[in-house]
């Protein structure tokens, strides 16, 4: 594994890079490192050229570097953890929503999963997780209609074999229903349930309204997440996470977020923040 710097890394440059590959996401994003390194987090930005592994962690450390392109990238967060009864320092290393590659080129995924493995080794750390979207199966297990993907299974199953271990502590949610948004408003509505189309229709005879939010609505989504998590009894965090967050994403062009508020005679209702990059959106 070779290490070099990346040069002229920015949120620009990194940006181009990821969405150039399969399934970018915005966990992976310039931003989304920065963000966290608020919060106790070190961003480190990989990418595979050639026969290179690049490491980078500055903005610019070196010029020496592959004119390849880049076949796999990754954000790792890196943080220290003091165990209290050793008084050892050590580190864990986290891929949201990474890395990217295309996961059916074997050669390239044994390659990245290797070089993982040794990075994880060489910063010190004990653990190093990714969860990456990769398609394991469609529809629900155990009812009519599940299918299951055989890349994805045979990419369990390559993990299994290295000697990763399937982790109980889940960040992100381990399913994804996917829209394409390519569908007219009809066909989207054909494909939904009859349930769901008369609860949307009922909403526009209730003279539900949806308007783009601002940052003075943030207050109050917060308090609609808040409330919804007591009810569905999920845990969430403190408010100046949330708030920081929207924020940040507000106020970038690319990714981006845009608050939405669903009103009726102008209370507000519901609301949702909707994150975009790489021609893909995200509800949250």
């Amino acid at each position: 594994m070779e290490i070099r710097g990346l040069p002229r890394l920015d949120s620009s440059t990194w940006n181009s890079l990821i969405a150039n590959l399969p399934n970018p996401h915005v966990l992976q994003t310039w931003e989304w490192g920065q963000f966290k390194s608020h919060y106790g987090w070190q961003p480190v930005f990989l990418t595979w050229r050639g026969d290179q592994v690049i490491v980078e962690r500055e903005k610019c450390l070196s010029d020496n570097f592959s004119s390849s392109p880049v076949t796999a990238a990754a954000l790792a967060l890196q943080r220290g953890i003091l165990l209290s009864k050793l008084r050892l320092p050590i580190k864990v290393l986290y891929l949201p929503k990474g890395p990217g590659l295309n996961w059916d080129d074997l050669d390239l995924r044994a390659r990245v999963l290797e070089d993982l493995q040794f990075f994880a080794k060489q910063q010190g750390a004990i653990f190093l997780k990714i969860d990456p979207d990769v398609w394991l199966g469609s529809g629900i297990p155990g009812q009519a209609g599940f299918t299951e993907q055989p890349d994805g299974l045979a990419l369990v199953s390559t993990l299994k074999a290295r000697g990763w271990l399937f982790s109980p502590e889940q960040v992100q949610f381990r399913n994804t229903v996917i829209l394409d948004l390519n569908l007219t408003e009809t066909e989207l509505l054909e494909r939904m349930k009859q349930k769901t189309r008369y609860n949307i229709n009922l909403s526009r005879r209730k003279g539900v309204t949806i308007r783009p939010g601002t940052e003075a609505d943030l207050d109050m989504l917060y308090q609609m997440y808040a409330e919804t998590s007591v009810r569905d009894g999920f845990i969430i965090r403190e408010e100046q996470y949330y708030l920081h967050l929207w924020s940040t994403f507000m106020q970038s062009s690319s990714p981006t977020a845009q608050p939405w508020v669903a009103e009726v005679d102008g209370e507000p209702v519901a609301g949702m923040v909707l994150f975009r990059f790489a021609e893909r959106a995200w509800i949250a």
